[in-house]
This record gives structure tokens, sequence and C-alpha cells, in this order.
């Protein structure tokens, strides 16, 4: 066993176990990658797939790229425990010498945004909030991204919690309860579910070697399905549920192929990415989702007051499908025996847009993942030429008023005698002042309102 840092002794006892077993529609083994690796702890990805893990012995953070090729080493000083990466890609990290939440600054300095912190396990950010697991203070702390206190969760409730992940399919917050030091043969394990403002809402799994249980948990990762992947550090393998914490298989039970698997995740790709400690090493893995699937990948859009604007939904299996999508978990909607894929759902509602229900030719499917949040704002706009017809001496200029309707900034194009289009930008003026010499008929051909929000 290499040496590590004094608080690896708070992670992990020293006993493991290998259970054997083989599951349908388990992750299929892809690498290993030991490159600047001794001891990996936590991983974050970013929203490129950057692979970012923390090194107990070398006091540092390797950076992979999405392929896992190494790209450099980060080092903020202290002993990076826990790492966070939020929709911005600005890096958090759990100090685990003196506790401290650090942000990573552009120029590689760090800034200590939070010292209310004992020993910070895991971290993750939902939203503008970051979720710490202190396995000392046996609580969640949750503070915003400049380091504000906002509330804590779960006090009471822990033994010894460890490891901290947000499931976008349900808006839970999951905690893995390690089961504690020296707590005998019959410790709490489980994996308990919160709602964001900290309500429980249940548990799952316990203490055992039979499938659903554990010896001891660290880490937690959510796939793009809702499924929630917990390893088991002590009997070297990796356990997968549902949603809702009912177990569907467990993978990585090959000899020393994960030999103390303490966190997980998994990328934008499906690859799931898992530190093994005591081989020093990230083992990846890749899922196979029973079919059929469908993803909503457009992300969200504004657009204006009657207009519209596409989601395409991407699916797997056998054509045709049939699907349902709701907004903001409102009026289902079916869409039948469609053949395309993808396909493009024109909408014009604001609202939270997802898949609920899916079917191809043959299979009813369970994954959907996905969703497009559409905000509605302003209103189309509209131009309307006001200034008339004007005679003008050779070698003179005149000017033509536009008036728009909308919000700013405009663009439009406009022709003389319906040829030679001309293309004016980013027009905050209103009425716009168009300066001309030549005869002819002006008139405006397009125009745009909002960038970004399709009001066209």
């Amino acid at each position: 066993m290499k040496m590590v840092n004094r608080f690896i002794n708070l992670l992990l006892l020293t006993l493991f176990v290998c259970v054997n077993g083989i599951y349908a529609q388990s992750p299929v083994y892809l690498s290993s990658i030991t490159q600047n690796l001794m001891s990996p702890i936590r991983v974050a990805i970013d929203n490129t797939d950057k692979i970012h893990v923390t090194d107990a012995s070398q006091k540092l953070i390797a950076k992979y790229d999405a392929s896992g090729n190494f790209l450099e080493t980060i080092t903020p000083g202290g002993s990076p425990l826990s790492i966070a990466i939020n929709k911005n890609n600005q890096i958090f990290i759990g100090d685990g010498d003196n506790g401290n939440i650090l942000k990573l600054n552009p120029n590689g300095t760090t800034t200590v945004i939070y010292t209310g912190t004992v020993f910070p396990s895991s971290m993750v950010c939902v939203a503008d909030s970051i979720y710490i697991v202190d396995s000392k203070l046996k609580q969640v702390i949750v503070i915003d991204q400049s380091g504000n206190f906002v509330r804590t969760i779960g006090s009471g409730t822990f033994t010894y919690p460890a490891g901290i992940e947000y499931n976008h399919k349900n808006n839970r917050l999951l905690v893995s309860e390690h089961g504690g030091l020296g707590d005998g043969f019959n410790p709490v394990v489980k994996v308990w579910m919160f709602g964001l403002s900290g309500n429980l809402i249940g548990s799952f799994g316990s203490h055992g070697n039979t499938d659903g249980k554990f010896y001891r948990i660290q880490g937690l990762a959510v796939d793009r399905c809702g499924n929630i992947y917990v390893p088991d550090p002590f009997q070297g393998h990796v356990s997968v549920f549902n949603e809702n914490g009912v177990f569907i298989t467990k993978f990585g039970q090959a000899l020393g192929q994960l030999n103390v698997p303490l966190e997980i995740e998994i990328n934008s790709k499906d690859s799931v990415w898992i530190t093994s400690m005591n081989n020093g090493s990230l083992e990846v893995y890749k899922i196979n989702y029973p079919l059929p699937t469908s993803n909503i990948t457009s992300g969200n859009k504004t657009i204006c007051t009657g207009g519209t604007t596409d989601i395409p939904i991407h699916f797997t299996g056998t054509s045709p499908w049939t699907f349902t999508y709701t907004i903001d978990d409102l009026s289902p909607t079916t869409v039948s025996n469609t053949p395309n894929n993808p396909y493009i759902l024109t909408v014009s509602a604001a609202g939270n847009y997802k898949v609920t229900a899916l079917s191809d030719a043959s299979i009813t499917g369970t994954c959907f993942s996905g969703s497009a949040y559409i905000t509605v704002t302003g209103t189309l706009p509209t131009s309307n030429i006001t200034s008339g017809n004007k005679t003008i001496c050779t070698g003179t200029t005149t000017d033509i008023a536009i008036d728009f309707t909308g919000t700013a900034p405009w663009t439009f194009t406009y022709t003389i005698d319906n040829l030679n289009p001309t293309t004016v930008s980013n027009v905050t003026s209103n009425p716009y002042l168009l300066t001309v010499s030549k005869a002819g008929l002006y008139k405006v051909t397009a125009l745009s309102g909002l960038p970004g929000a399709n009001c066209t």
C-alpha cells in the first residue's frame, strides 16, 4: 500500500474484500490511466470533459483531456482533497489540512472563500451553490460561490458522511454514509437522498456483501439517465441503482481492477472515471444503455413572444419512436410513430421541456436525458419607413427614417430597387436615420432584434 498523507486514514479502513459476479448491462472496461498519479482521491469533470484528479501523496491536482491524455498539474497549496467545478468551469477545492474552501484563480493562485469547514471530504456545485460534505462535522454545508454561508443539511442524521452528488433527473442531493471509523461489524452504510432545500426524502443500501449492500462508501456519481453509481472501496466494485435506489447491477469485480476505488464521475460521452487509489490509477469504463433512449442536447434558449425555436431530440433504438414530453412537468403531449432522428420539436411557450416516456418499434425505454428551458421575452420586432418619398440633387444626401418596435439592438437589411442587399448591424437608435445618396426604391427586407433570442 502506498504511503499517503494523514487524512487518507480518515477516509479508509484497511480491510479489503472482493466479491465476484457477472451482471447484464454492466459498463465495459476500457483502460487504465496512471501518468502523474500516485494516490488519486477525488475527480471532477468540467463542461469540456476535462478531468481533474486530486492526488493525496503529491498534494496536487492532475488534469487530463477527455481522452485521458495528461495536460498539466495544478499545485494550489495545502493538501487538495475535494474538488468541484461549476458550469462556468470555475474550480473549487477543499483543503484536507486546514479545512478551508479555495477558489482557483485563472492565474493559478487560490483565494480562500470559506473557513467554516473542518474536513471537506467531497463537494458538488449545483446552480449557484456549493454543497460540501464535512465528515468530521457530520453535515452538509451549503455556501454560495462567493463563499457566503447559506445553510446546513443533515445535522444529527449522519454518522460519517463521505461523498456527495446531485441527481439532475429528480433534483435530489445524494450523500454517502461511509459507516464511520472503527464502528464494529455492523456500521451504518447507505446513501441518503435529500431535496436541495435539505428535506430528507429517504435512503437506500445497508452493510453487507450481497447485491445492493456495501462494506463502506466514498464517492457517488449519476449518469445521464439518473442511475446512481456507488463504488465500495473494500469490496472493489461499483454498484448501480436506479434514481430511486433500486439495485440494477454491479461491475469492476475483476481482481485488482479496482483496488480501493474512492471516487467516480461520468462525462458527457458516457465514460466512467474511477479513482483506484491503491493502484495509483484512473480506471475508465463505458456505459452501454439499454435501448431505446432519448437525449435533449440543445440547452436553454431565449425567444421572443410570438417567435419559435427548435429543440432537437436524439434517439437510440429502432424507428419509429413514440415519445411524451412535458413543459414544467405538466401538460404531457405525445408524438407518435416518428421516423425522424433527431426529431425537431418546434416550440413557442416558456418552460422546461423534457421527455417523460419513450418507446421504439418494439421496446419501451427508461432513459430520458437532457432538458431545454425556454425563456420568452420581448416581442417580435417590426420596422416602418415613415419619411415618405424624397427628391434630392445630384451629389447631395437625405435621411430615411426607419422606426422599430421590439427590443434593441436591431439588425436589418435593406435593398435599393430590390437589389444590392445591405445589412446594418447592432442599431440602438430609434428611429434610425439611413443616410442615402442614390436614386431608387428603398425598403427593409430582413429584421431581427434582441440577439440570441431568435427575434426575427
